[in-house]
């Protein structure tokens, strides 16, 4: 492992919920989105940077949406947000792909 690996890393932790000092996740899919976007990370599709920054949009977007709102945002739904701009920027994926794939899932998974 780099020195830069470990500093990636050292960041991606940094932006993470905790509870305890452990990572927390409420559903399996969490899970998915956040191992996809690390190994994403580690193989060099993109830099954590640029994927950290579309995180902060995705926040900070909800939080112009939902001014006033007692509700707060949901971490990993804004993390999905945020994977599936950088994949379509970067262009990895487009949106139809991302579109054709959400609607072929079943609707428990």
């Amino acid at each position: 492992m780099s020195g830069e690996d470990v500093t990636v890393r050292r960041k991606i932790a940094d932006v993470l919920p905790r509870r305890s000092g452990e990572l927390t996740f409420q559903s399996e899919w969490e899970k998915r989105a956040f191992g996809l976007a690390l190994g994403l990370i580690e193989q060099g599709h993109f830099p954590f940077d640029d994927f950290r920054w579309q995180v902060v949009s995705a926040i900070s977007g909800w939080e112009r949406a939902n001014r006033g709102r007692e509700e707060s945002y949901r971490f990993y739904e804004q993390w999905l947000l945020a994977l599936e701009k950088t994949l379509v920027d970067k262009g990895i994926v487009s949106t139809e792909e991302i579109d054709r794939k959400v609607a072929e899932r079943p609707s428990d998974a």
